[in-house]
C-alpha cells in the first residue's frame, strides 16, 4: 500500500527532499521509512557537505528549480546539532553555534547555494531539541544560503515503527 505524501508544498510543485544522516539504529531506520511517506525523495547522505552539494547540483540537473522543503534527520540537543560536517569526518560532530559559524567560512562549505533554496524554501532539522537555540538555527540558515526558513523541534523527537507503520513523534521530558 502506498501512502501519499503529506506536505503543505504539494500544490506548489516544488520538491520535498529528506536526508537521513545515519544508519543501523532503530531511529534512523524508522525515520527512513517515515520519510518515504512524506518526501518526494529520501537520500542517505551523512554530512552537511554532501547534503549541500546534492541540493546545489541536483536541482538544475533534475529540473527541480528551487527546493520546497529540505528535511535533515539527525540527532541533536538543546545546544548542539549532532551531524558530520564532511564525509571524511570519522565520527559525528557536536556542533554548537560557533562551530557552524566557523565551518560555513571554510572553502568547502562556502559555495553559494542561495539559488537552490530561496525565501519560499524550508529547511527542517529533525533532531531532538535543536529548536531551543535560536543562534544555532540562525547559523544553520546561513549555512544553507540565508534565505530559507529553518525549523527544528524544541522537544525530543522520535521515529518508530508500530504495527508496520513508521511514525514520527515528539515528547517533552520532565526532569
Amino acid at each position: 500500500q502506498r501512502t501519499r505524501r503529506r506536505t503543505p508544498r504539494r500544490d506548489a510543485g516544488r520538491p520535498v527532499g529528506a536526508f537521513v544522516t545515519g544508519t543501523g539504529s532503530g531511529y534512523f531506520m524508522a525515520a527512513n521509512d517515515f520519510m518515504k511517506t512524506y518526501a518526494d525523495g529520501v537520500f542517505g547522505l551523512g554530512s552537511v557537505l554532501e547534503i549541500r552539494e546534492f541540493l546545489r547540483t541536483q536541482s538544475d540537473a533534475r529540473g527541480y528549480g528551487p527546493w520546497g522543503e529540505v528535511n535533515i534527520v539527525s540527532h541533536g540537543n538543546a545546544v548542539e546539532w549532532v551531524i558530520k560536517l564532511q564525509p571524511a569526518d570519522t565520527a559525528v560532530q557536536h556542533l554548537r553555534r560557533w562551530h557552524v559559524e566557523d565551518a560555513r567560512k571554510t572553502a568547502a562549505l562556502s559555495t553559494p547555494i542561495a539559488a537552490q533554496l530561496d525565501a519560499s524554501s524550508r529547511v527542517v532539522i529533525r533532531g531532538c531539541a535543536i529548536g531551543s537555540d535560536a543562534g544555532l538555527l540562525g547559523e544553520i540558515r546561513s549555512l544553507f544560503g540565508g534565505a530559507a526558513t529553518v525549523y527544528a523541534p524544541k522537544y525530543l523527537q522520535w521515529y518508530e515503527t508500530l504495527s508496520g507503520t513508521a511514525r514520527e513523534g515528539f515528547y517533552e521530558q520532565f526532569f
